[in-house]
């Protein structure tokens, strides 16, 4: 019961928490778009600066080279007013230190611990630094200049981040409604693709509940593995139901068939145990071995049948002569057929062999040659032939007997299925499901072709084991 109770909040949550990984994982990539973003345009931008402020200190060496502090601070002056930027140059070394600014008078310059740790490398750099306003950030070049000279160059490079930084603002404020989208679109399309699921869960529970092999998984307008999974069940549930209709109605056919038997044997008993003749006792033991012998064939051809229609028949293939084996049956069944004036023609090329299990594809002639013996009339004939190629060996047994109706023909290789005009007969009614259960277990299949009054023509085809 608790399967059926729980069953739809399972499901619902089943696809929530399926939505929410996939949320997760695109939110994820979301972000890492993110930072690849975001480094490749502010290195891009970082990178445009450096080259900006490189050529602004090359020119700035090449002033000091031609007049030294002067020249350099008269053409610094000229190209302030001109430009506009928020530039510096910083020349040191040899007790001089001085600090050329652009901006307006009380604008707040960069700091010079920044910028000595920068010099003591002695070398031509360039790197941007941070300061401790976050609004400002400088793109300084550093150069060794003249003797024993360095020239520092920066510009305040916050307008050319700022892009960047608008950039950043805008990903950032889009991850409530990119989250938002990524958790109710996840949500609404794992709920849609794990439909199937449901279907066939629900279906599965009802089944266990109700007992009721006839209910199906609605895989309507559905497509993808998942409506084939249900597709899938539902054939499994095809095949189950009739594997089950098909073992009541044999159990129903084997007690139908068991009843007469298990009659007969109890009257044959009862007979004995009221006889005083010794001779009628005897004669009532026997009669009830040969019916107790009767039902155990029955059930250990059913056990046969089982055992081969499932798979877990154990067969031994071994090379077989098809010929000699027919002469074999034939020999067994010499005295039969003498009594019933039947011939049995052995046509087959003494060359053909196949890969079987001698003993079970014995059996599989035996029943054939003893059918086409039981219905054949006096005077009959019973040619039996072979043909092989590379793919398929095919064996034919032919008789001239009454034959099979059309309408039973389909039936013939039900279990204990017996024709009208077999009745009178004395038979299980197995031996050709037996045959069907014993070719079909080596993986090859059978065929009949027959005619009322002109007898019948049963081929079994095995997989081609060619000639010598």
């Amino acid at each position: 019961m608790s399967l059926d109770t729980n069953l739809k909040p399972q499901g619902l949550f089943s696809s929530l928490r399926l939505s929410l990984f996939y949320a997760l994982l695109f939110i994820l990539g979301y972000l890492g778009l993110f930072v690849v973003a975001d480094y490749i345009i502010r290195d891009s931008i970082a990178d445009n600066e450096r080259e900006i402020i490189a050529e602004r200190l090359s020119e700035y060496r090449v002033w000091f080279n031609r007049g030294q502090l002067q020249e350099l601070r008269s053409r610094f002056e000229e190209q302030s007013l001109r430009s506009g930027d928020l530039i510096f140059v910083r020349i040191s070394g040899n007790g001089l230190n001085s600090f050329l600014f652009s901006g307006p008078r009380g604008q707040s310059l960069i700091d010079e611990a920044p910028l000595e740790k920068l010099a003591e490398s002695r070398r031509s750099v360039v790197a941007t630094i941070n300061t401790e306003d976050p609004a400002q950030v400088w793109t300084v070049a550093s150069s060794p200049v003249g003797d024993g000279y360095l020239i520092q160059a920066g510009r305040i490079s916050t307008e050319a981040f700022r892009p960047a930084d608008r950039f950043r603002k805008l990903f950032l404020r889009a991850m409530i409604p990119v989250s938002l989208f990524a958790i109710i679109g996840g949500w609404m399309m794992s709920f849609h693709a794990m439909k199937p699921v449901r279907d066939l869960t629900a279906t599965a529970a009802d089944i266990v509940k109700t007992g009721n092999l006839d209910q199906r998984v609605k895989v309507e307008n559905q497509h993808g593995d998942l409506a084939r999974m249900g597709i899938l069940f539902n054939r499994m549930l095809d095949q189950n139901q009739m594997l089950i209709r098909s073992m009541k109605e044999s159990l129903d056919n084997t007690a139908h068939d068991l009843r007469t038997p298990m009659a007969r044997m109890r009257a044959i008993a009862e007979t004995a145990l009221a006889a005083d003749d010794k001779d009628a006792a005897t004669e009532a033991l026997s009669d009830c071995m040969e019916e107790s012998d009767r039902v155990l064939k029955m059930l250990n051809t059913l056990m046969d049948i089982s055992e081969a229609e499932t798979g877990v028949m154990q067969l031994s293939p071994v090379v077989v002569n098809l010929a000699e084996m027919v002469d074999q049956v034939a020999e067994i069944y010499e005295l039969v057929s003498e009594d019933r004036d039947v011939t049995i023609k052995n046509q087959i090329d003494h060359e053909i062999e196949v890969m079987a299990d001698r003993s079970r594809l014995q059996q599989v002639i035996a029943n054939l040659v003893d059918n086409a013996i039981k219905y054949s009339e006096p005077g009959g004939r019973i040619e039996i032939d072979a043909e092989a190629n590379e793919a398929e060996t095919a064996l034919h047994i032919s008789d001239e007997g009454i034959g099979i109706s059309p309408e039973a023909l389909p039936k013939i290789w039900e279990r204990l299925y017996r024709a009208d005009q077999s009745r009178s007969k004395r038979g299980l009614g197995l031996g050709l499901s037996f045959v069907k259960a014993i070719v079909d277990a080596h993986g090859g299949r059978v065929e009949v072709k027959s005619e009322i009054g002109a007898g019948s023509r049963f081929s079994i085809y095995l997989p081609g084991h060619g000639s010598r």
